[in-house]
């Protein structure tokens, strides 16, 4: 598949994404403030829209690519094996985050990534489990207390 191709995905992807964060509503103990629910996914939806026009405009191959061989297919998935295994682990992230809760699924979530791209024993090991601990706090604190979006609280324990 083309660059161009997956750009022009990405950008039609982007533009409904940003479209429906007009339907998340605000809270009203939050009426006033400058930053919402509807702030951060937004901003997602722009960076990954720069990105695909960049990748449009810089990208190799027309819209309509050759078709692979299973040669092709075995190279691909041998170069993008990282990307393809964190996909499988945002995955279960996702499908895990009710019943677990988001505070505990983020930190295994990062520790488990962190595992899988550098894996690490002794120190580093306990630096991953300190960071990842230590970030997954930082960000629920900027979600709930100053963007007032509720996060998933555990249904299993």
């Amino acid at each position: 598949m083309s660059d161009r191709l997956i750009a022009v995905a990405l950008l039609i992807g982007c533009g409904f994404y940003y479209w429906q964060t007009f339907s998340i509503r605000k809270p009203p103990f939050a009426a006033f403030e400058s930053f919402d629910a509807a702030t951060f996914p937004r901003a997602v939806a722009i960076v990954l829209a720069a990105f695909a026009l960049v990748l449009l405009i810089r990208g190799s191959g027309g819209l309509i690519g050759r078709r692979p061989t299973r040669d092709d297919v075995r190279r691909w998935a041998g170069r993008y094996r990282l990307p393809l295994i964190s996909l499988a682990l945002f995955a279960i992230y996702a499908a895990a985050m009710p019943a677990v809760g988001w505070f505990a699924d983020t930190a295994a979530y990062l520790i488990a990534m962190q595992l899988v791209l550098q894996p690490g024993r002794g120190r580093r090991l306990a630096l991953v489990l300190a960071g990842s601990l230590v970030f997954t706090w930082a960000l629920g604190f900027g979600f709930e207390r100053l963007l007032h979006i509720v996060l998933p609280r555990a249904s299993l324990f």
